[in-house]
């Protein structure tokens, strides 16, 4: 069904892979449900749905393991969608959430700087 939902995603089929993007976040295994959570919210993003994706790309927080690269991707996301609409606090946690979810040096790194960033931005004002 995941392939299906990218298929449908990649033929700008929208609706059905959003019903079957939906669908997905609620099964059992976690790695699937990342996943679809990611392309779900992507796909919001894409169609500047911003509202929706960060309400998806929540989710993530909860499901699958913590080192999963899609739950990463996600919360890289969410802390960037935080960032953009002046939720700093929330971006900031969700950067720390990420950097506490991996030894991963890349993800690591560039959510430390944008910590840092946020940090520096919030002593400027």
């Amino acid at each position: 069904r995941l392939q299906m939902a990218n298929a449908h995603m990649q033929l700008y089929q929208h609706p059905d892979a959003i019903e079957l993007y939906t669908t997905l976040i609620r099964t059992p295994d976690g790695a699937i449900a990342s996943e679809a959570i990611y392309h779900l919210g992507m796909l919001y993003l894409q169609q500047n749905q911003v509202d929706e994706a960060e309400s998806i790309f929540s989710q993530s927080i909860g499901v699958g393991e913590s080192a999963d690269y899609y739950r990463l991707s996600s919360l890289a996301q969410l802390a960037a969608i935080y960032e953009n609409i002046g939720k700093d606090s929330k971006a900031v946690s969700a950067y720390q959430l990420l950097v506490n979810s991996t030894s991963e040096e890349r993800w690591v790194v560039a959510a430390e700087e944008r910590i840092q960033a946020l940090t520096d931005l919030k002593a400027a004002k």
